[in-house]
């Protein structure tokens, strides 16, 4: 029998760009991908900021895009209370375009044309 050695994350795995999506259509966005969300939109309040989902059906990729709060279609983005993540809640959108295949998953977010925010649910994914 052959043991390995449990290896603890280290901190640079929380600079990696992630989006989460919980079995209850949750979607959690870790600090790093915020980021990335808020500076393409140049967003100066961190507080207040609102989020349209989009999805492309053919590359199968889902997309945050950031708007302002009066913007038909909105969802607030809050922030997670003594962590650097955020949640906004997406199971009416997850259900609507039945994307199962993603509930319960993790996924690298990167920046998509149009500042839109996303992650490819066809790619590899982590279970969260």
């Amino acid at each position: 029998m052959a043991f390995e050695v449990f290896r603890r994350r280290s901190r640079l795995a929380y600079a990696t760009p992630t989006i989460g999506v919980h079995k209850r259509g949750t979607v959690s966005i870790n600090g790093a991908a915020f980021s990335l969300l808020v500076d393409a939109a140049n967003i100066k309040d961190r507080n207040n900021v609102y989020i349209q989902f989009l999805y492309d059906r053919e590359k199968r990729v889902v997309g945050l895009r950031s708007v302002p709060r009066e913007t038909p279609n909105s969802y607030p983005v809050r922030k997670q209370a003594r962590a650097d993540a955020y949640l906004v809640t997406g199971k009416g959108f997850f259900t609507y375009y039945r994307l199962d295949d993603a509930l319960n998953k993790r996924f690298t977010a990167r920046i998509y044309e149009g500042n839109v925010l996303g992650f490819s649910v066809a790619e590899d994914s982590h279970s969260a």
